[in-house]
């Protein structure tokens, strides 16, 4: 995490005008931002294709409700799919149904090596629900409903997304609303979080507000290097809400100051390079609807 560009010093008195591009990079930085757009994107992927895909059937249905129908099966067919190295077979069986007419049903297995064209089989058959017919030992989906799972690495992707996004909001109003004065550092403590095989400390600092009263507050990052090279840190702090606040050098990069003393980013393409991150999710979203 480099040192903030904004000087300590030229720092005008709430309220501040920031730009939209210093806001967006104060509200979508940090290496946890990316994994969790990341995790939420991939994994908002993984769902549309295996989930969307999956046999939700032995979940929303009783197979003491289904007829067992004696069957034939009259093709085996490769899918595109495998589960664990293993090819997903499509068998297509032919049964005849509660009023003797022939029905054709399509189940999948993996592997599907014990299976042979003009095989008996027995099917199970709905009669409310005859879509939802199925060869016996197989499933109605190219995948179980064990790749259920996948959903979470959207679910964490955005636990992770919605929490950075509450506290570097918070950031944001501190930009703009927040008192400036300078902390000293007291506690650094590991935490059991790493991010990029670097652990995540906590850092403890302790400030005076202009009243004399003291406080501390806390952050956690993996990139303490700008945090320890000076004897006081600036930081913006709420006087309303003394422990929230917020040094300086860990929102302060990428932005700079103008010649009226606003805070605007440094540079367009941090705050496209940014905005990507969300856009990409957002797209992979739009996308999955369409295709669910």
């Amino acid at each position: 995490m480099p040192a903030s560009d904004l000087s300590f010093e030229a720092l005008r008195e709430p309220p501040r005008r920031v730009s939209l591009g210093a806001r967006i990079v104060v509200l979508f930085s940090g290496t946890v931002q990316l994994i969790g757009w990341a995790f939420l994107a991939m994994g908002l992927i993984g769902t549309a294709v295996f989930v969307g895909n999956a046999d939700l059937g032995s979940f929303l249905l009783d197979e003491e409700d289904a007829r067992r129908r004696p069957g034939e099966l009259v093709a085996i067919e490769g899918t595109s799919a495998s589960v664990n190295e293993q090819p997903v077979m499509a068998l297509r069986a032919r049964y005849p149904d509660g009023r003797g007419e022939q029905q054709e049903v399509v189940s999948y297995v993996t592997g599907g090596y014990d299976y042979q064209v003009g095989q008996a089989v027995t099917v199970l058959d709905f009669p409310d629900h005859p879509e939802a017919a199925v060869i016996v030992g197989a499933r109605r989906s190219l995948f179980g409903a064990a790749v259920l799972f996948v959903l979470l690495f959207p679910i964490i992707g955005l636990a992770f997304v919605v929490t950075r996004l509450r506290v570097q909001g918070r950031w944001q109003d501190l930009l703009v609303h927040g008192e400036a004065t300078r902390a000293v550092l007291k506690l650094k403590k590991p935490t059991n979080t790493r991010i990029n095989e670097q652990p995540v400390y906590e850092l403890v600092f302790e400030y005076f507000d202009r009243q004399g009263s003291d406080h501390t507050f806390s952050v956690r990052t993996h990139e303490t290097a700008a945090l320890e090279d000076e004897s006081t840190e600036a930081i913006l702090f709420d006087p309303r809400k003394p422990a929230r606040a917020v040094p300086l050098d860990l929102i302060g990069a990428h932005l700079q100051q103008d010649a009226s003393d606003g805070i605007v980013a440094a540079s367009a393409g941090r705050v496209i390079g940014l905005l990507l991150r969300p856009g990409i999710a957002l797209m992979v979203f739009l996308a999955w609807l369409l295709l669910a």
